[in-house]
């Protein structure tokens, strides 16, 4: 069976320009009417990773977010707006990048996707649990933001899907699944829990994330909206326009997906549309699958450590809060410091330190490698 991969341009977050592209966009693929139905609830499942986003690079714009209430409720559907946002509410996010007001003015509610999880039915004994809440809609429209991610290298439809994970749940995750290869694997097999309830993916690609995301990236202009059933397939699709190898991210890697399948309508030259994207530099993560006893000089030597940098730091607590292991306290000038002993290196004090305040530093190493393969290509 053909995937279908709707790929078309928008060159701004212009109003007009964003409606009129998410519409052609989808209607590639048969029009809203495809993916919803009248009286149905539709949550769409939207990335409310922190509080402002000034550069509009860190969350789907909330524009985007505006066109696809606008294109459920003509079909007679009833939208809902919602994610488990890691430090702050879901509200309290929408608040601070205007989402609030347009969904007030459209009559539309936001839902906070914590508090009550079940668990799903995976292949391997993740123990993964999903907010209840779900349990509230007919369907899901999951829309993305196109950016890099310093441990799974990227960050688009199937990794959105983590959000569906109440808030404490994906902090034990990051504690259970310290591999960067099980992580992913992880993700897969939540995307399939997920998969009978998704009726669309939307990514985010007019201004993309790229270098440290998922949050403190620099923003690219990519100038790009894309849209499938499959999220799978919108991955590999969104890797291509960035000229970005598909077979480098490990969630594409390990899909066991046939790409053959995938068939691209609207835009024709998607491949390689963008051609300076760049990956985290800390990317790809050497994977811990080594013997326990090599683990912990692995962890010193290979793997980068975040560290603070105190001049840009606010003392906001983030970090402190979302260390799955508890490996980071305030010291007396109340800065993060890290018990590395402790630190499994998940990144999560990374990705929610919303002033680029953390840092990651190579693994000795690792740094000789960057250094020789450094003096290698200069010669």
């Amino acid at each position: 069976m053909t995937e279908l991969v709707s790929v078309e341009k928008c060159s701004s977050y212009e109003e007009e320009k964003v409606f009129l592209a998410v519409k052609k966009t989808i209607d590639n693929l048969g029009g809203m009417k495809k993916f919803v139905k009248p009286k149905q609830k539709i949550l769409i499942k939207t990335n409310m990773v922190l509080p402002f986003d000034p550069e509009n690079k860190r969350m789907p714009h909330p524009l985007i977010v505006k066109a696809l209430i606008k294109l459920i409720k003509k079909e007679k559907a009833i939208p809902f707006v919602g994610d488990s946002a890691p430090v702050n509410s879901a509200q309290g996010v929408a608040k601070s990048i205007g989402l609030d007001k347009i969904c007030a003015e459209l009559k539309c509610e936001i839902v906070d996707l914590t508090g009550d999880a079940i668990q799903v039915k995976t292949k391997q004994a993740w123990q993964l649990h999903i907010a209840k809440k779900l349990d509230d809609f007919d369907a899901i429209i999951n829309l993305c933001k196109m950016k890099t991610h310093a441990l799974t290298g990227f960050t688009g439809a199937i990794k959105n899907l983590f959000g569906c994970v109440p808030g404490m749940a994906k902090l034990q995750m990051h504690f259970k699944i310290q591999d960067v290869n099980k992580f992913s694997e992880m993700l897969l097999e939540l995307h399939h829990a997920l998969q009978p309830r998704i009726t669309l993916n939307l990514m985010d690609a007019v201004i993309a994330m790229q270098g440290h995301g998922p949050t403190n990236g620099t923003a690219k202009e990519v100038g790009l909206i894309l849209a499938s059933k499959n999220a799978i397939a919108l991955d590999f699709i969104a890797l291509n326009t960035i000229s970005i190898n598909p077979d480098k991210i490990p969630c594409l890697k390990l899909a066991k997906y046939d790409f053959k399948k995938i068939q691209v309508i609207g835009l024709k030259n998607y491949k390689n549309y963008i051609k300076d994207f760049h990956l985290p530099k800390e990317f790809p993560r050497k994977s811990s699958r080594l013997p326990p006893i090599f683990w912990a000089f692995a962890q010193k030597y290979l793997t980068s450590k975040p560290i603070c940098i105190e001049s840009k730091c606010i003392s906001c607590g983030n970090c402190v809060k979302v260390c799955p292991v508890k490996a980071i306290q305030f010291n007396s000038r109340k800065k993060p410091e890290f018990d590395y002993e402790k630190c499994i290196r998940c990144y999560c004090c990374f990705e929610l330190c919303p002033e680029n305040a953390i840092h990651l530093k190579k693994g000795l190493i690792m740094k000789l490698f960057f250094r020789h393969e450094r003096k290698k290509h200069c010669h």
